[in-house]
């Protein structure tokens, strides 16, 4: 069974009160046996929740993944290694979107995101929560 690696719009849905996506997002996470994402996502979500809301929010993150039964991946030198190999390969690539890619490919995992850059990428499994 594929586990779905929950992309940071996802955690930032889950995290947020009010979020474009957040129904999207609830909704198929409910379809879901295995969740995951990695601390990563943990990061990117901190970064934006402490620009757009308050530290206070910024920091439930890990107890939402918590709550919700979504294992934390780590980051770790085979993902790092990946991720170098994809930005060469891909330009169009940023950082972020290389660690997620490595990470999820490395682990076996489909991408649940909003972002058709994964969409580009081959043997990549992604799919967008509002197409449920």
């Amino acid at each position: 069974m594929v586990s779905v690696y929950l992309d940071t719009d996802c955690i930032l849905a889950l995290v947020k009160e009010k979020d474009w996506l957040k129904k999207s997002v609830e909704k198929r996470i409910k379809k879901e046996k295995k969740l995951c994402t990695s601390v990563l996502s943990v990061v990117e979500s901190r970064l934006v929740l402490i620009r757009d809301e308050n530290i206070d929010v910024a920091l439930r993150v890990e107890d939402i993944l918590k709550n919700l039964k979504i294992k934390l991946l780590p980051l770790d030198e085979r993902i790092l290694k990946e991720s170098n190999k994809m930005m060469k390969q891909f330009d169009f690539l940023g950082t972020f979107d290389s660690l997620h890619i490595a990470t999820a490919k490395l682990h076996g995992e489909k991408i649940l995101s909003t972002d058709h850059i994964f969409e580009m990428i081959p043997d990549l499994l992604a799919e967008d929560p509002r197409n449920v």
